[in-house]
């Protein structure tokens, strides 16, 4: 496995019963990340992403959102949908 995440797509599941949000990418097992709106995932995920790199590889990332309208927009209708992508800042 790299050590390096120069971009990582993040998507996300809706739980039917509850509606909790969690939101994981398939580029960078084992993030997991839960909340209750979008804004809530859109606020977590750069940090959660660059703690779970910092332990991969003892370096700490900042991310960003690739684009930040989309990002701020939302915009949850499809099970495991994509919210957008992350880079480095």
């Amino acid at each position: 496995m790299s050590n390096t995440f120069d971009k990582i797509k993040i998507s996300y599941q809706q739980h039917g019963d509850t509606g909790l949000l969690c939101a994981f990418s398939d580029d960078l097992k084992g993030l997991i990340v839960f909340g209750r709106t979008p804004s809530q995932l859109y606020e977590k995920i750069p940090a959660a992403c660059a703690d779970l790199v910092e332990a991969i590889s003892g370096e700490r990332p900042n991310y960003r959102w690739a684009d930040e309208g989309r990002a701020e927009s939302g915009g949850f209708t499809e099970p495991r949908a994509s919210l957008g992508d992350l880079v480095p800042a």
